[in-house]
């Protein structure tokens, strides 16, 4: 997801004003995936329509790293990467 607030998303990751949440439903079943909506919120960054698995990396105190990888070829499906320059104490 992009960041949100109040229904409104702010279209990147740099210096993000509200939370930013990665929902990861790549878990599968034997019956398959669901497939993709086409009407997605406009919150909505990104689908993909595969199993996988994702890595979240913490890179250092302002950036971190989140990649999705498909199961079925290991291919590199998502990445965002969230910088934030404020310094939380």
């Amino acid at each position: 997801m992009y960041p949100v607030y109040n229904g409104q998303p702010q279209m990147n990751y740099n210096n993000p004003l509200f939370p930013t949440y990665i929902l990861n439903g790549a878990g599968g079943n034997r019956e398959g995936t669901s497939g993709i909506r086409n009407d997605r919120p406009v919150w909505s960054a990104n689908a993909v329509n595969d199993w996988g698995y994702g890595i979240l990396t913490v890179v250092n105190d302002t950036c971190i790293d989140f990649s999705f990888y498909t199961a079925s070829n290991g291919q590199l499906a998502d990445r965002f990467i969230i910088n934030n320059d404020h310094k939380w104490n």
